[in-house]
């Protein structure tokens, strides 16, 4: 009976055995493979080429103006500016602009031409801008000042007296162009001239001188 027992215990523990023996171990659990992160590429800034130069003036019959068929006047501002270091100025005439100075409608044939042909030579011509001058203008209008300040004409300066009697005797007062001067100052203000209360009303007027720039092709 004993020995009975024996064997049907040892037949559990064998089965129990067989049974833990069978169990598989569980593999780990995989991490879904991710795809790679793509790379970005930096757009290139496209390089600006360089700007395109102004074409070179080709001469021709409709840019081109004969020797003979210049003014004496266009011709002696051409041989000015043709000389070393010459340079031939158009404004109009004053005694406070340096240089040598040409009327303006002298300029003409050369804003209307890229060339001048002289002795079988051919030159090229062109205006620059040059300096701006100014001049003024004055004049005067008999008003009731209000609450303005009047100034006495005797108390005005030289140059303001003689700008104002101009204005009052002979209707207006100009400087010349470039001339130095202070008369703008006198815009919009009330004067006492004999007797009478004026208001000074000043204009100005701007000019460009032109440069003519002469080199041999």
């Amino acid at each position: 009976m004993r020995r009975a027992l024996l064997l049907l215990g040892l037949c559990v523990l064998l089965a129990g055995c067989a049974g833990l023996g069978g169990q598989t171990t569980p593999s780990p659990s995989e991490t879904p493979e991710q795809d790679p992160t793509p790379t970005v590429t930096a757009t290139e800034t496209p390089v600006v080429g360089s700007p395109t130069p102004t074409p070179t003036v080709t001469p021709s019959s409709a840019n081109t103006v004969a020797w003979r068929d210049l003014s004496a006047a266009a011709r002696e501002a051409f041989r000015t500016s043709y000389r070393p270091n010459g340079l031939a100025v158009f404004v109009p005439e004053s005694p406070y602009i340096d240089g040598e100075t040409f009327a303006p409608s002298v300029a003409e044939p050369f804003a209307e031409h890229d060339f001048v042909r002289r002795n079988g030579t051919l030159y090229r011509v062109r205006l620059d801008t040059g300096e701006l001058y100014a001049s003024y203008g004055v004049d005067v209008v008999a008003e009731d000042p209000g609450g303005a300040n009047v100034t006495a004409f005797a108390n005005l300066t030289a140059e303001h007296r003689r700008a104002v009697r101009a204005a009052v005797e002979n209707g207006t007062y100009r400087t010349d162009l470039g001339e130095p001067t202070t008369v703008s100052s006198l815009a919009g203000e009330y004067v006492r001239y004999e007797g009478e209360v004026y208001r000074v009303r000043v204009t100005v007027g701007d000019y460009w001188a032109r440069l003519l720039r002469v080199e041999a092709v």
